[in-house]
């Protein structure tokens, strides 16, 4: 019985990958599709191993994806330009933190969330939350006390 042989044989696609505006190499960019990957070196420079028609992906976290066709293995060397990814981040405040007297009257004014005032200067209460939080961490065989009304 024959082995069933792919008609079309793999090739080793050389090559480099180059920014659209600055023209300086690409390193540490995935070149990649479902038989193999790549990461691109210093010089931009890669290989893989590939058929014809096949789609390479192209990706670097500060680059958009690219997606290369291989025609045929004649193309070999290959160059790719990358574009630029822009990041667009939200709008920043910057404000001065108030002295240290301000800052103290700020937190000891401020009111927590999801409490009643009463409560929370209740030292029953602090302690009883305190205690409910160490149990809850705990596995039961390490707890070695108990709590009575």
């Amino acid at each position: 019985m024959l082995a069933k042989t792919d008609p079309i044989e793999p090739f080793l696609l050389k090559g480099r990958l180059l920014d659209v505006h600055t023209m300086q190499p690409i390193d540490n960019a995935h070149i990649y599709w479902s038989k193999a990957q790549a990461v691109s070196d210093q010089e931009g420079k890669f290989s893989i191993r590939v058929k014809e028609k096949t789609l390479l992906s192209i990706t670097h976290i500060g680059y958009t994806k690219t997606n290369y066709l291989i025609n045929d293995k004649n193309e070999s060397p290959i160059t790719v330009f990358l574009n630029p990814a822009a990041v667009v981040l939200d709008k920043v405040t910057v404000g001065v933190l108030p002295d240290e007297q301000t800052f103290k009257q700020q937190i000891l004014a401020a009111k927590a969330p999801f409490h009643r005032q009463d409560q929370m200067l209740n030292p029953k209460y602090v302690i009883d939350n305190l205690l409910r939080a160490e149990i809850a961490s705990k596995p039961a065989t390490s707890l070695l006390f108990s709590i009575s009304p």
